[in-house]
């Protein structure tokens, strides 16, 4: 929440570490000048039987912004930086890998942003984006994957993977090996958590799950050691356990 000797648009806001001066990275999400912001802060280390300290200042009346979503995340993009209109092939390290019929991968403006919008006549459009590195996941060392996603009409699904491989399965959707989450949510039709070995699909326990179209949902996606877990705006949805894969490259 706001408090008095901020600057009004939160662009004063500074973090650091539990020794009071290392700064670490922070990106405000989304913010009501001079009423409240949510703010993603990128803690150094913490431990899950200890608490862990952070702090925040502000005051600064001449300080700029200093909200950096690509410090603060392994991987980020709200494809602020590429020109309306354009193919998102070859920008910021992402790869169409399959475009539906007569479908698109392309930045798009709605709402005064700009989105990635991926749409298909046929079979799936789907993109990934390998500049992440090999990520390790663990029992203690989890990743999640998160996008707010919007559809225009009722037969659209989409899907978020942690991907192994950069060919795509044969239902072009998917990465031959990786798992993932499939929305199939605002046709009433079935959600559910997917994994793939060279393109061998285990699937998880199908939620029937409805959505209104038009609208914004966070979508998330979380790996933790064997399990994965599914939520729309904070609330699980489903979940399921797999031990086959331990690793991803893309998302």
């Amino acid at each position: 929440a706001y408090a008095s000797g901020m600057q009004a648009d939160f662009d004063d806001l500074r973090f650091t570490s539990s020794d009071t001066s290392t700064a670490i990275d922070y990106w405000i999400e989304t913010k009501t000048n001079s009423v409240t912001a949510t703010v993603w802060v990128e803690v150094p280390t913490m431990n899950a039987s200890v608490n862990t300290s952070i702090y925040m200042y502000y005051g600064n009346s001449g300080a700029s912004a200093g909200s950096n979503g690509a410090s603060t995340f392994d991987f980020f993009d709200d494809f602020e930086s590429y020109a309306a209109d354009s193919d998102i092939n070859a920008q910021g390290g992402w790869v169409t890998a399959a475009v539906g019929g007569s479908g698109e991968a392309k930045v798009r403006s709605l709402n005064s942003r700009n989105h990635l919008r991926l749409s298909s006549s046929s079979k799936a459009t789907s993109a990934y984006n390998a500049n992440i590195g090999t990520k390790t996941v663990t029992s203690t060392l989890g990743y999640a994957v998160e996008t707010y996603d919007q559809a225009s009409n009722a037969g659209e699904s989409s899907g978020m993977w942690f991907g192994n491989t950069t060919t795509p399965a044969s239902a072009n959707y998917a990465p031959n090996t990786g798992n993932g989450a499939v929305w199939h949510g605002n046709g009433g039709a079935q959600t559910w958590l997917r994994t793939l070995v060279n393109g061998t699909i285990s699937d998880g326990t199908f939620v029937n799950n409805t959505a209104v179209i038009n609208t914004y949902y966070r979508y998330t996606f979380k790996w933790l050691g064997t399990s994965l877990s599914a939520y729309r705006d904070d609330t699980l949805i489903t979940s399921k356990t797999n031990a086959s894969l331990s690793q991803f490259t893309n998302l």
